[in-house]
């Protein structure tokens, strides 16, 4: 990642974490990515996975791209390799960023499982998950979405909804 851009998100994080309250912020082509990487399970009516690849100060995490994991897959679940995982993990570490969060999708409504929760391999505060309804039908809107992110005291829930936010170049 060039100094430009990791010093702007850093100071895109520091101010948006002056302000009180979990927040998770995306690029629009997070965004975009995300709902394209998100058709063939939307297709097969199958759960789908997409990891974050971005930031975080542990109160407000910034999603530049996103990353589509080898899965298996079923209407009811979807499950990512710990070995696929740790590419991913590997992959964001070389560029100077972190797997800062994940979203999934479910058949119907959209809320954090008992089992999404236990499952959940990533956990230090800032790491953010968002549950989206209907096989991700609706996206690239997150307005029907559930999101939690990891702090000291465990999962909390995101009250402020995700936002756009683009960095702009020098």
């Amino acid at each position: 990642m060039t100094g430009w851009l990791r010093s702007a998100l850093r100071r895109l994080l520091r101010v948006a974490g002056q302000r009180s309250g979990l927040k998770v912020r995306m690029t629009t082509h997070c965004r975009d990515q995300t709902t394209r990487y998100l058709q063939t399970s939307l297709q097969r009516e199958h759960e789908g996975i997409v990891y974050f690849v971005g930031l975080t100060n542990g109160t407000t995490t910034m999603a530049l791209y996103a990353v589509l994991p080898e899965v298996d897959s079923t209407r009811r679940s979807v499950d990512v390799s710990a070995s696929e995982l740790g590419k991913i993990i590997r992959s964001a570490s070389e560029a100077g960023l972190q797997v800062a969060g994940q979203l999934h999708t479910h058949p119907a409504d959209a809320y954090h499982s008992d089992g999404d929760l236990v499952g959940m391999r990533i956990r230090y505060p800032g790491y953010f998950s968002i549950v989206v309804p209907d096989y991700g039908a609706r996206l690239p809107s997150l307005r029907h979405s559930d999101t939690v992110m990891w702090t000291a005291g465990g999962f909390q829930k995101v009250d402020a909804p995700v936002r756009l936010a683009d960095v702009l170049g020098p």
